[in-house]
């Protein structure tokens, strides 16, 4: 077997791992300036997939039986009294369970630390632009022999913008972020950056119920075995599907997404379901 052909069956391994259920649509509000105060959300999300996809789109393993479970914590703080503007900071905590085939994984997740700030800042006209960074910290459970892992055993970062604007009962969100990758230490391998963007626009049928459709785009440079790049390895995923806000009570809501898989390359295609509940502390 040469170096290039044992190199791309890891990747393809790895892949079970490192790209499934882990991208989401932009949510409602995300890139709203809320009001000063604390956010305390939970996320219940299910990614199920059966096949995984080569570079050309087509089915390259059938029949995986993939499934992963997670529930997320989430605690986002918003303060207008230290900067001109709103600033923000947010730590989320995943914990789930990952099925493959014959392999499985449970516990604690990546944990990812967020902050930005709001340079357009403006409640009355409804319009919004931010900045700001995620870090994901490899704290989550990982054995290399394993093709279900509850964390990646790599860092990444992701440099992100946000824009929002609301003309009426008409609500539009959109937020480009540039994933970047650490080595993985364990095997060698170095998933390649990847470009993300994504859309979402919604309309309020009525006070408190916000209707809208979410289109997530991921493409990703080549990845890399001991520092030589694998040719036609990157990575393309494009999920897409409502969701619908309800706002249940005062500083209390409720958001249900449903994601499809589609465009599809060197990665598992799948669906993926998020309900969120967001308390105002």
């Amino acid at each position: 077997m040469t170096k290039f052909l044992f190199a791309g069956v890891i990747i393809f391994f790895f892949s079970f791992v490192l790209y499934t259920g882990t991208a989401r649509a932009v949510e409602p509000f995300e890139a709203v300036a809320l009001p000063e105060g604390w956010i305390f959300a939970t996320y219940a999300s299910y990614y199920n997939s059966s096949e995984l996809l080569n570079n050309k789109g087509e089915v390259a393993v059938s029949n995986l039986d993939l499934s992963a479970y997670t529930a997320t914590l989430r605690l986002s703080g918003y303060n207008r009294s230290w900067l001109p503007n709103t600033l923000s900071a947010t730590l989320l905590v995943p914990v789930g369970h990952k099925d493959l085939r014959q392999d499985d994984d449970a516990g604690l997740g990546d944990i990812t630390f967020a902050a930005g700030y709001w340079f357009i800042d403006d409640p009355e006209t409804k319009t919004y632009f931010a900045a700001g960074s995620y870090v994901d910290i490899p704290t989550g459970s990982y054995e290399p022999a394993k093709t279900a892992n509850m964390g990646s055993n790599v860092w990444k970062f992701r440099p992100s913008i946000g824009f929002a604007k609301q003309t009426g009962n008409l609500k539009i969100e959109t937020a480009l972020r540039y994933n970047i990758y650490t080595k993985n230490e364990a095997n060698d391998v170095r998933d390649g950056n990847e470009f993300i963007a994504e859309v979402y626009a919604g309309y309020f049928i009525k006070p408190g119920v916000l209707l809208g459709w979410h289109v997530n785009g991921i493409f990703g440079d080549e990845k890399s075995f001991r520092g030589t790049g694998i040719k036609d390895s990157a990575v393309q995923r494009i999920l897409t599907g409502p969701s619908l806000y309800l706002r249940v009570a005062k500083g209390f809501g409720i958001t249900l997404t449903g994601l499809t898989e589609v465009g599809v390359r060197n990665s598992t295609q799948g669906t993926l379901f998020v309900t969120r509940f967001a308390w105002r502390l």
